[in-house]
């Protein structure tokens, strides 16, 4: 989802969702990079699904950082996959899989004034 205001961008959210046969041909959500909540943060998967605040720096906008994102995951999304597939294989041996499935959670924004 990406929203602009101009040439600005205001709001973006990039979820990389992949397909594990290997963890039960299921889908899971593996890396994200959004504005929702009001800041603008990532979460690893493999490692927590706790935000992870991120600063722009040097001038940089939320346009800058969502194609710095869109960069990253065309270079990294395997090692991203690899990452996902060993903590998961890892968590399985000390949980049911079930417990590690798909968070279907979006970003909800508050409405604007005059929408309902």
């Amino acid at each position: 989802m990406l929203e602009t205001k101009g040439k600005e961008v205001t709001h973006f959210v990039i979820n990389y969702r992949a397909r594990f046969k290997e963890l039960g041909d299921q889908w899971f959500e593996v890396y994200r990079v959004d504005t929702c909540h009001g800041y603008l943060h990532e979460q690893r998967f493999w490692i927590s699904h706790k935000p992870i605040p991120m600063e722009l720096r040097n001038g940089q906008t939320l346009k800058d950082m969502f194609l710095k994102t869109i960069s990253l995951l065309k270079t990294d999304f395997h090692r991203f996959r690899g990452l996902y597939v060993q903590s998961m294989t890892e968590k399985k041996a000390k949980a049911p899989l079930d417990k590690y499935t798909i968070n279907r959670s979006f970003c909800k924004k508050k409405p604007k004034d005059g929408d309902s």
